[in-house]
């Protein structure tokens, strides 16, 4: 009976105590410099990457983030190609363009899209922005 007793008397003892433990982490250091930039957020291509990823992201190195849907500026892109499959000039293309556009902002945007499209998703008419 006295081993038994001992044994409660010794567990009853140690539910009490508790062991904290603290995990310090060291503080990392690097050499590098850090300097802020105002660079726009770099589109990563997946490895698998189709021509309307390659299509988004020469977009976003040209303007910058997308004001609009990643799939409105695709939907666009397809619209531009369709419109140059039907006959549309590249004088047509550039007047849509700059009557489409209310400032120097969207004209850039707008532009990207035409280029970006006639070298990624119909790269038939990548002659048209040769001279840019």
């Amino acid at each position: 009976m006295k081993p038994a007793i001992i044994s409660t008397i010794a567990i009853l003892a140690l539910t009490g105590c508790t062991i904290e433990r603290t995990v310090v982490q060291e503080p990392t250091t690097t050499t590098e410099a850090t300097t802020t930039t105002t660079e726009a957020p770099v589109y990563e291509i997946p490895a698998t990457a189709s021509s309307e990823d390659d299509f988004i992201s020469l977009i976003i190195q040209v303007y910058g983030p997308l004001p609009v849907s990643r799939a409105e500026v695709i939907a666009t892109g397809w619209m531009t190609c369709d419109g140059l499959d039907s006959g549309v000039t590249q004088a047509e293309v550039e007047q849509i363009i700059l009557s489409s556009a209310d400032s120097e902002d969207s004209i850039l945007f707008l532009t990207s899209i035409f280029g970006s499209a006639v070298l990624h998703l119909c790269p038939q008419y990548s002659w048209m922005i040769e001279g840019y």
